[in-house]
């Protein structure tokens, strides 16, 4: 009996030391068919929308898609569990159909990236020069589906001209 347990003791330990420990995920290799998913690069670091579940609480992916008015919202929420705070990343454009579409900023106050540390909010503005872009590979006005892809450039004007915050290879699906 010590032998046989000795047996499955050895077949079984090569499964425990060859698991990847490395959680980083490439949102281009992630799958993007996953209904209600958002991700991006911030900065070049990786972003994905995740928040737990609360009743009343945050939800990693909300938004809407008014289809007579052709205006659309989108806000990703990101838990930071090294600090215990929210992030969140949203975008505003007019759209009706696939196609490329540049993010809605018709005032300087618009908010793109905003985290909720303590009282200490940083927020990132949309530049209305030079806004960003969606592009809408699907809408689907039956099923209720939209998906693209995104990116933009955002200012803190709290600290300076230099203070930009780069969101590139974007990506959501989401289900209004």
């Amino acid at each position: 009996m010590r032998t046989f347990k000795l047996i499955i003791l050895l077949a079984f330990t090569p499964l425990f030391i060859c698991c990847d420990k490395d959680k980083t995920v490439d949102p281009q290799a992630t799958d993007p068919n996953t209904a209600n998913s958002f991700s991006c690069y911030v900065n070049g670091v990786y972003w994905e929308a995740q928040a737990p579940f609360t009743w009343g609480g945050a939800m990693a992916v909300s938004g809407e898609l008014n289809v007579e008015l052709s205006k659309f919202k989108l806000v990703g929420t990101k838990k930071n569990n090294d600090k215990e705070y929210f992030e969140t990343i949203t975008f505003f454009s007019d759209l009706s159909n696939s196609g490329t579409y540049p993010m809605t900023a018709n005032h300087d106050k618009v908010m793109g990236y905003r985290d909720y540390y303590e009282k200490n909010c940083f927020i990132y503005y949309y530049d209305t020069l030079n806004s960003g872009t969606l592009n809408i590979s699907t809408l689907d006005k039956n099923k209720r589906i939209i998906q693209g892809t995104f990116s933009m450039t955002l200012k803190n004007p709290d600290y300076g001209a230099d203070s930009l915050m780069h969101i590139t290879s974007g990506k959501f699906m989401f289900n209004y």
